[in-house]
């Protein structure tokens, strides 16, 4: 069974080279399904374009701006694509409803207008409005055109499998060059997941959603926090369920649990601890099920490297558990080397994805073999 690349996608052509207009496919083996996280909060109405144009009208930053779609919606918020009417240049219109925890949007926006990394989300402009029943608050952002990971993989790739190897890595390389990069600016997301990665037109993914991330700059490592209970049900750690007092120097390990979890995902199309659908509803029976030793058997489809990988992200004494930092010097990651300077060869990002999802970059492959953890 094959399935073509989404024509959007196969005309996209990397920067300074020749397009390829040959048509690629996906060989698609029998695998899992990727679930890739819970669906969006969805029960309440949307506002149609009309609605929302009407409230924007008269606010000055959007009257070089026309609303052009619909993209996505959260638990507190509703996302558009607009577009400047001088530069014809796409952005992402967040459009937090009736600004209700002030607390989780002033974070995000106090956090994200000081971060600027190529892989995170940039930030654009703020609003908001105190005008009648209109009390939202209006963010804009740079636009990755083809949404949060979860879509990009089922509506644009049409993919319902578990990812190759090689694909996981490859976006697995990028979330932790975005994450390390907040940790270095004594920054934790604390909600990972693949709502809250984006992925741009040549394949960049960026982190998104910082509204219960935690700044800690102004924090000594031994300093102390007591977590409070926030974030995705299945991307939770154990100490944040517990509400456990934790050192400042060991809080971004919070991130790389709930990474672990979604590569865990990506990979085997399930989540750790044989957490299932429904049991997101009960707090108590996630506390149980994560209280073990996770062990995860070896594949056929997956180098050992990568198992060592995921097992050290997982691990559930946060005190032994793989810093982000560590992630990246380990030998699994420093195999996307290759990947990226594949990337970099390919005329289109077709050719490239269909190389990832079908393990076709030899070095990748050869590398894992020749440096196969025993």
């Amino acid at each position: 069974m094959t399935s073509i690349i989404n024509k959007q996608l196969r005309f996209n052509v990397i920067p300074n080279k020749a397009r390829e207009t040959k048509e690629e496919t996906i060989s698609s083996e029998k695998t899992k399904k990727t679930e890739v996280g819970p669906e969006s909060d969805l029960d309440k109405k949307i506002p149609n374009l009309n609605d929302i144009q009407k409230k924007i009208k008269n606010i000055k930053i959007f009257e070089n701006f026309e609303l052009i779609n619909y993209v996505d919606s959260g638990s507190e918020s509703y996302v558009y694509k607009i577009q400047n009417k001088k530069t014809k240049k796409d952005y992402i219109l967040k459009i937090i409803k009736n600004h209700n925890n002030k607390r989780r949007n002033l974070n995000e926006l106090r956090i994200t207008s000081k971060l600027k990394h190529q892989n995170l989300i940039d930030f654009n402009g703020y609003f908001l409005s105190k005008k009648g029943d209109d009390n939202n608050e209006y963010i804009i952002m740079e636009n990755a055109k083809y949404g949060n990971l979860r879509n990009f993989l089922l509506n644009t790739l049409k993919i319902k499998r578990s990812l190759s190897e090689s694909m996981i890595c490859f976006l697995s390389y990028q979330i932790l060059e975005g994450l390390n990069y907040c940790h270095r600016s004594k920054i934790a997301h604390m909600d990972i997941k693949a709502q809250n990665i984006v992925v741009d037109d040549y394949l960049n993914t960026k982190l998104i959603d910082f509204s219960i991330s935690i700044d800690y700059k102004n924090k000594k490592p031994n300093d102390t926090i007591k977590l409070s209970l926030e974030g995705t049900p299945f991307y939770i750690s154990s100490e944040v369920y517990n509400s456990d007092v934790i050192e400042y120097k060991d809080i971004n390990k919070v991130d790389s649990y709930a990474l672990g979890v979604l590569l865990f995902n990506l990979a085997f199309g399930c989540y750790p601890y044989n957490l299932k659908s429904g049991d997101e509803k009960n707090i108590t029976k996630i506390k149980e099920k994560i209280k073990g030793k996770l062990e995860i058997k070896s594949s056929s489809n997956f180098s050992s490297y990568f198992i060592d990988f995921v097992s050290k992200l997982l691990e559930n004494d946060i005190t032994k558990r793989m810093s982000i930092y560590e992630a990246i010097q380990h030998p699994w990651i420093k195999g996307a080397k290759f990947l990226n300077d594949e990337k970099e060869k390919m005329y289109n990002l077709s050719s490239f994805i269909t190389k990832l999802l079908t393990d076709s970059i030899y070095q990748f492959n050869d590398y894992l073999k020749t440096n196969d953890i025993k």
